[in-house]
Order: C-alpha cells, then structure tokens, then sequence
C-alpha cells in the first residue's frame, strides 16, 4: 500500500498565482508536469512552466519556463508522448481579452523537454483549446479532446499518424455548455467522453461508436460538477478512476471515485481535498509501474502532487452518498 503527496510547484512574489496542470509519463518513466503561472489568470505576465519528476528520487526539479509570449498570457497545456516517444506540447496564447481569443499552439521534443521546436500556430478558429491528455486506440490512432470557447461544446482531434497531422471529429451535439472532454474506451470499443458543464450541474457523457468521428448528443450523468475539469483514467482489469469535484457548487471536495461497470456507477471515492478552498483541474495518469498519480491546482498557489496505488484507494475509499 503506498500513498505520497508532495507539491510540483509553489508560487511566489513574482508569480503569485498558478491553475491548470497535466501530467504526463515519458520514455525514461520521469514525469513532465506543465501548468500556467503569474499574477492571475489571463493576465499579461502568465507564462508556461514546466517541471520534471524523476523516478529514482522522487523529487521535483525547478520549475523551468517553456514558453513566454511578450505581454500576452498563455493558457490550458496538454503534454503527451506517443509510441514513437516524441514529446508532444499543445497549449494556447490569449491574443485578445479573453479564452474565446485563444490562439492554439503546438511544439515538439525530441529529448523529453530539455529542449523545444518553436511553437507551430495550428490554425484552428479562435478560442479552440485543449485541456485533458489524448487517448491512444489499439490501432494506432490518436484522439486529443478538444472543446471550442467561442461558440461552446466539445469535440476532438484525431491523428492516423502518431501526431503528424490532425483533423477535426463532428461536435458532440447538445447545449454548448459541456467543455473539457476527457476520454475512456469500453471493451466494446466505443469511446465516452465525461465532460464538464455550467447548466446542469452535472458531468456530462457522450459516445463514439465510430473511432471518435461522430459522437452521441451530450447527456447527464449523476455526477456532480461545479463547472469545473475532471479527469479520468482506465487501469489494469478495464476499472476507471475519476477525479473530479464531487459537489454541484464548489471546487471542493477534490475527490478520486472507482467505477467498474464502464463508468455507469461510481460507487466508491476517497477525498484528497476537503478544505473550503480551490483543488482543481486534476491530472491523473496510471503509469507503467502500476501507481497513479494526480496533479492538480491547491488554492491557486502550488501544483499538488498526489502518488497511491490500487491497494492504497480501496482501504481508504468510502461510499459515495
């Protein structure tokens, strides 16, 4: 059983405030964690930074800036590695006043981040964004989840050549309320995308029964959502771990719940956060050594770092009411 918190990142003076984490595993087993910083969020001085986490120490490295535009803020980052172990960085800069000006952007790594391709503009519309890591199909295919903050609604980006070229899903019909996609397949081969929504406020669902080229209308679920990211990841036996906040109004509690019918039902949660505070926008990955591991925003002031197995979130998880 094993369970370990610590912090990516804590703020300072010159950058007092800090949101929006993901995590990735590279080819070494470390970690890249990459997350935007400044005196608040879509201000001019926010940069992209980044941070690596070894796996024989266990420690964080110094935060490092990746990406900079003169006076204008970035924003929501995704960092990935397909097969061919290229590490992959899309992320937007806010051009105008707010996310619906975001201009995508996407570099590349050849040496798992110590050094980067200039940033590509990726011509998509304004306000196309990113924000949860891509799923990886059995063939070969990638699909990165996509949302637009211009018109609302999700959608994805889909790869046949390991991130060479990408081209755009349909958009998942319903109410453009529902953003920030994040992905599982079921043994039937469908995909689900659980999405974040403002009216209701409840995690969303919608399904591609045809790689991710089309997908069902966006529907309720029972879980709660204060229109805030969530996350999900698969692991070993096709169980899914959410992480989300499980209240209808406050990015509080930051919860971890266990579904084992293919997200139907989440019976069982542990609480990381329970404070009256901000923990948001979690992170969570399972990595090839069978542990999982959550980043996500703590008070807009650090990045938290949460590390536990399987054996560790049965022992402490409880119902969920």
């Amino acid at each position: 059983m094993y369970f370990r918190k610590d912090f990516a990142y804590e703020t300072d003076a010159h950058r007092p405030e800090c949101h929006c984490s993901v995590l990735c595993e590279l080819p070494s087993g470390n970690l890249f964690c990459v997350w935007y910083a400044g005196s608040r969020e879509k201000q001019p001085d926010v940069a992209l930074l980044g941070a690596w986490w070894s796996w024989r120490d266990g420690q964080w490295t110094p935060p490092r800036v990746l990406w900079d535009t003169p006076g204008k803020p970035e924003g929501n980052a995704v960092a990935f590695v397909p097969p061919d172990g290229l590490l992959h960085l899309f992320f937007v800069t806010v051009v105008g006043e707010g996310w619906d000006t975001a201009e995508l952007k996407h570099m590349t790594s050849a040496d798992e981040g110590e050094t980067w391709s200039q940033p590509v503009v990726m011509g998509e519309p304004l306000g196309t964004m990113v924000r949860n890591k891509p799923l990886y199909l059995p063939d070969g295919r990638t699909i990165l989840p996509m949302y637009d903050d211009r018109e609302g609604g999700s959608f994805v980006c889909i790869s046949d050549d390991g991130g060479a070229t990408w081209w755009r899903s349909s958009k998942i019909p319903g109410p453009g309320g529902h953003i920030q996609p994040t992905l599982f397949q079921k043994s039937d081969g469908s995909l689900v995308a659980l999405m974040r929504n403002d009216e209701p406020r409840l995690v969303q669902r919608s399904r591609s029964t045809d790689r991710g080229e089309t997908w069902s209308a966006a529907e309720s679920t029972v879980l709660p959502n204060p229109n805030a990211g969530c996350d999900v990841v698969a692991v070993e036996g096709g169980r899914l771990l959410l992480a989300f906040n499980d209240s209808p109004t406050r990015r509080s509690p930051l919860s971890i719940a266990l579904s084992e019918d293919e997200g139907e039902t989440w019976p069982l949660k542990v609480d990381l956060e329970t404070d009256d505070a901000e923990f948001s926008y979690p992170s969570i990955i399972w990595t090839r050594d069978g542990l999982l591991h959550v980043s996500y925003t703590w008070r807009r002031k650090a990045i938290a770092h949460v590390i536990f197995d399987e054996e560790w979130f049965l022992a402490n998880a409880r119902p969920r009411v």
